[in-house]
């Protein structure tokens, strides 16, 4: 029982992560188109002042620094954005975060008519968890689950063939 309450705890908590990295990623794409219209306009306004040399250097300097620095913000919200997605994409199925991107306000509940769930419990994983170093923990696991993969394939394929 205190295995399945603090699981239930961290996959309430991976849930919650979720979700605030999905509502993120709107915000930091509309912060980035934002500043692009905002340094296409200043683009245009140092052409202006090029073209017509009727305004002061210090006028047109300041024009350009803001430019700049409105091109580091850009370039920061993009990494922002980049991150974001990244972090998603390694929390969950690509096809759900590109939902999720596309649509955060959407709740996803698909039906699959045939679907089996595994539950499945590793006697004294967390102190072992704790004792090894965090690749020798994610190596074992990977083993565990490919060999469920495994024996479901096998399974499959002998319902299959009756």
């Amino acid at each position: 029982v205190e295995h399945k309450a603090e699981l239930d705890i961290r996959m309430e908590s991976d849930l919650v992560r979720r979700e605030a990295l999905a509502a993120e990623l709107p915000t930091l794409e509309e912060e980035e188109l934002s500043q692009q219209r905002q340094a296409d306009e200043l683009a245009e306004a140092i052409a202006m002042l090029d073209a017509g040399a009727t305004r002061p250097n210090a006028e047109k300097a300041e024009l350009e620094g803001r430019a700049g620095a409105l091109a580091e913000r850009h370039s920061e919200a993009r990494r922002r954005r980049e991150r974001s997605e990244g972090l998603l994409l390694n929390l969950m199925p690509t096809s759900i975060a590109l939902r999720l991107k596309n649509n955060p306000d959407e709740i996803i509940a698909d039906h699959f008519d045939q679907v089996t769930i595994l539950f499945a419990d590793i006697v004294d994983f967390t102190p072992r968890a704790g004792r090894l170093p965090p690749r020798d923990v994610v190596r074992f696991l990977n083993r565990v689950f490919s060999e469920f993969d495994r024996l479901a394939e096998k399974v499959m394929a002998w319902i299959r063939t009756r």
